[in-house]
């Protein structure tokens, strides 16, 4: 069982903007919280927030983005031909996912490795629920299963790990930052830590970045007017650019970046978690140091305080010259350090479709999302649709 105190704050609107505008939260104690049960706790003085600052800098996001872009067209001509019914997702979720392994080990081990990183994480991503985060260790099946998916992901990261050492050449990647910032006082590489460390930032960032890449198509059938405007800024970006999907070009994709803003608005309802540094007051009462305190995103995005009529899909409200403040990566004043690269694989995966595909049918209605689901963003029946590649 726990032995610290959680608190929920409920569909409290002024709870829920006091919980994000607080700068008494810890974003990455709260997540190790939320790991706790199957991820191995940090080693004291070591702070994973400290490593992901250096693995995902623009520089490192950038070094691999070109040939990053390069496989997501791959696999998407893989995955869909003409007027095949595409399930975004699992193709896109794929995709997408395979995108941000490739981006963090380098190309020569997602061949080799994908399918069982992949396969583990749609287990740890889905196969989860309250009983397992607050009672870890009960042998529940939920809990057996999500041990043994852990346990072949770690095997596989090992592998990667051992095999890249051995190499004379490897190919530069972030994961290198992984390595340098995890040597114990001889300077050897600390692997398990090392294990901890990715498996975190591969299930903080690739995980959730995949769901929401996955919704955007959906969101651009049902709402062909932003569609149409996506496409002519393609149009616009490869006059100067080219057909391929650079770094430079997805960093002028405003049109498109709104509209990823705004499909991440509506449809990432999830929990989120912060470790309470300091004794927080909130509307008379006292949360605690050292207490974990959770909100639901929903209760501030769709809140007509934080948002001009929240229910519209309005992408506009990211482009004006006032534009609308973002709360979805990691919210307010506790910015998750995988936005960066989250844009670019949301942004090239969105962009190299448009360019390439469109649909042979429209989603009249945008399906619901199951919130009975603990990330609170899949949709209870998935939206299947069929595409036609674009001559």
């Amino acid at each position: 069982m726990l032995n610290r105190r959680v608190f929920y704050l409920g569909a409290n609107p002024e709870l829920t903007h006091s919980f994000f505008g607080s700068r008494d939260m810890n974003f990455n104690k709260g997540y190790e919280f939320l790991f706790g049960g199957f991820f191995e706790q940090s080693k004291p003085g070591h702070d994973p927030a400290v490593v992901f600052k250096k693995v995902l800098t623009a520089s490192n996001i950038k070094m691999n983005i070109n040939s990053v872009a390069d496989d997501c067209l791959l696999q998407m001509n893989r995955c869909w031909s003409d007027d095949k019914p595409v399930d975004f997702f699992e193709d896109g979720y794929a995709i997408v996912f395979r995108m941000g392994l490739r981006a963090i080990v380098g190309g020569k081990y997602v061949e080799k490795y994908f399918d069982d990183i992949m396969s583990a994480f749609s287990i740890l991503d889905r196969d989860f629920s309250g009983i397992n985060l607050f009672m870890p260790k009960m042998p529940t099946p939920s809990a057996k299963r999500r041990v043994m998916a852990l346990e072949k992901a770690r095997k596989a990261i090992k592998n990667i790990i051992n095999e890249r050492q051995a190499e004379e050449n490897p190919e530069p990647c972030s994961f290198d930052y992984f390595i340098e910032n995890n040597k114990d006082q001889n300077g050897v590489p600390d692997l398990d830590q090392i294990l901890n460390d990715l498996l975190g930032l591969l299930f903080a960032a690739s995980t959730n970045t995949a769901l929401i890449s996955s919704w955007i198509p959906v969101y651009l059938s049902a709402h062909p007017q932003w569609m149409e405007k996506a496409l002519q800024e393609q149009e616009e970006i490869m006059k100067k650019y080219g057909e391929k999907v650079t770094g430079e070009a997805v960093d002028e994709m405003v049109v498109l970046e709104a509209i990823m803003q705004e499909v991440l608005r509506h449809r990432v309802h999830s929990f989120v978690w912060r470790e309470v540094a300091k004794d927080l007051q909130v509307k008379g009462y006292t949360i605690p140091a050292g207490s974990i305190s959770i909100a639901r995103l929903e209760f501030l995005t769709m809140d007509t305080r934080t948002y001009d009529n929240p229910a519209a899909f309005a992408p506009e409200r990211f482009l004006t010259e006032g534009r609308a403040k973002s709360y979805v990566f990691g919210s307010g004043l506790h910015p998750c350090q995988g936005q960066k690269l989250a844009t670019y694989e949301t942004n090239i995966f969105a962009a190299y479709f448009l360019r390439n595909f469109e649909f042979a049918e429209r989603f009249e209605k945008i399906p619901e999302i199951n919130k009975e689901e603990f990330s609170g963003s899949w949709p209870v029946v998935k939206p299947i649709v069929r595409i036609i590649r674009k001559k």
